[in-house]
């Protein structure tokens, strides 16, 4: 019988990296330092299709749900005035805690590297559905004074980003395991990791990316081709 394909879902966990060089956004005014990077965690899960070219290549596609979101900190150590009129040697902590779902869009091709072991390219996009984040400045020490609000936190603002770019072209490269769930090979679960990055700015003329190493697991179904069933051929009697 032969395989067309398959068929499943999947889902995993995501290290967003961010690569960044701004001192504030648009809207979110702040006396920080350059902000530089920033990392966290994000779950994705969808849908996936794959078509069997031959053998050992195929060509798929991916929709789902991906969460870009992370924290991004700058320390900044240096003399400021404190509330008694000193100054004290300091170190101040600039958070920007960033909110960034998308839906993702992956057309994708895999090749056989060894038995049950594939590796594979995708080209495609995230779709930007919302940027939200919350922004504060916290006194890490010395922890005997206080900003001049009487608080160890200041500039704490929360909001949307106004101006978020709404596409982000993505290159994944990634490898997975094929495991069978049963004797006809008709299930498989597929532990996989990739490593996608995203081309553009998370907000136009603010140098901000992302990346992405994610782990994961698809569960397939293979889609097979029904065998033909031939008609007995016509008995020719005996004269």
């Amino acid at each position: 019988i032969d395989q067309i394909g398959d068929i499943g879902i999947y889902g995993g966990m995501g290290l967003n990296s961010y690569t960044t060089s701004f001192q504030s956004l648009p809207g979110f005014p702040c006396c920080s330092p350059n902000y530089e990077s920033g990392d966290g965690l994000g779950m994705n899960f969808g849908f996936l299709a794959n078509y069997n070219i031959d053998r050992d290549l195929q060509i798929g596609l991916k929709i789902g749900y991906s969460d870009l979101s992370a924290l991004i900190s700058q320390d900044e150590e240096g003399i400021f005035d404190n509330n008694l009129g000193t100054k004290s040697n300091g170190l101040i902590r600039h958070d920007l805690d960033v909110s960034l779902p998308s839906i993702t869009f992956e057309p994708t091709l895999s090749t056989r590297i060894i038995e049950n072991l594939n590796g594979f390219i995708g080209i495609g996009f995230n779709y930007l559905l919302s940027g939200d984040i919350e922004q504060k400045e916290t006194l890490i020490r010395p922890n005997d004074v206080t900003f001049e609000n009487g608080k160890a936190t200041r500039n704490e603002v929360s909001g949307s980003i106004t101006n978020l770019t709404s596409i982000l072209p993505l290159v994944s490269l990634g490898a997975s395991y094929d495991l069978p769930l049963d004797n006809n090979n008709d299930m498989f679960l597929s532990p996989n990791i990739s490593y996608t990055h995203r081309f553009g700015n998370v907000v136009p003329d603010v140098e901000w990316t992302v990346s992405t190493l994610n782990l994961g697991v698809q569960l397939k179904y293979n889609l097979k081709e029904k065998p033909v069933s031939k008609e007995p051929e016509p008995v020719v009697p005996i004269e």
